[in-house]
């Protein structure tokens, strides 16, 4: 992030990669809550073509509410109520991947 803000003038390349950095560590209540959106994209997007890359790349519906579910949660609670009920009913559907072996966190 450091080489991609360098290329910005000064001011702003700083200023972006102190916003960068807000982000990574989610301490403030905006950085949590810009963490959820940017967990929950890729979900909407998955439930929206029938779980086509879960299913492509063998993701299970544990692997996913254990990678956003805490940061969801966190960022924005009504978004992760909302979500965790379609993520279920995905289930049901069938429109995860394999679960993962034992051990296994690809």
């Amino acid at each position: 992030m450091k080489r991609i803000f360098g290329m910005l003038p000064d001011d702003t390349g700083t200023e972006f990669l102190e916003l960068w950095q807000e982000f990574e560590k989610a301490e403030t209540r905006e950085a949590r809550f810009a963490n959820a959106m940017d967990r929950a994209m890729p979900v909407l997007i998955n439930l929206a073509n029938k779980g086509q890359s879960w299913k492509e790349n063998g993701i299970s519906h544990e692997r996913v509410i254990r990678r956003i579910g805490p940061p969801i949660r966190a960022g924005c609670p009504a978004l992760w109520d909302y979500l965790e009920a379609r993520l279920k009913e995905a289930e049901a559907k069938g429109l995860f991947g394999a679960a993962e072996s034992a051990g296994g966190n690809r």
